[in-house]
């Protein structure tokens, strides 16, 4: 009985050891990951990648004009992203990380594809969505 038992022990313990080393291993990656997507100013995973902005702005009044395209980055003047957001005068960014700095600039282009200038660059921090949660019973 005692050699089960020990026998037992040991492979536990060996368990024990092995789900350490795994997780260990996938910390790392994490951290890794993290540290690159941040350089970039990319959500890191899925949970950092819920914070949002909304952006408006003024019509631009040209009678050709198609739509806007929207950049954005975490350095002044230094786009790293840019969108075709079409003829809206709004936009939300999503998957942004919370807490960060965005600067923002707009461009207009017309039917033929010509594109204006930057507009003034605003800023704005990335915020999550407020969580509710309903306790069961509540309606």
């Amino acid at each position: 009985m005692r050699v089960k038992r020990r026998k037992a022990l040991i492979l536990l313990i060996g368990l024990i050891i092995l789900v350490g080393v795994i997780d260990y291993f996938l910390y790392l990656d994490f951290v890794r990951k993290r540290r690159l997507s941040q350089e970039k100013g990319q959500p890191a995973n899925d949970i950092e990648a819920k914070a949002y902005l909304d952006v408006a702005w003024d019509a631009n009044q040209d009678p050709d004009l198609a739509g806007y395209r929207l950049y954005y980055g975490t350095s002044s003047r230094e786009y790293t992203n840019s969108l075709d957001v079409g003829n809206v005068t709004s936009f939300r960014l999503n998957d942004l990380r919370e807490g960060v700095t965005y600067f923002i600039a707009l461009t207009a282009y017309d039917r033929m594809g010509n594109e204006s200038d930057f507009s003034e660059e605003v800023s704005g921090m990335g915020l999550k969505p407020e969580l509710i949660v309903e306790e069961a019973g509540d309606s």
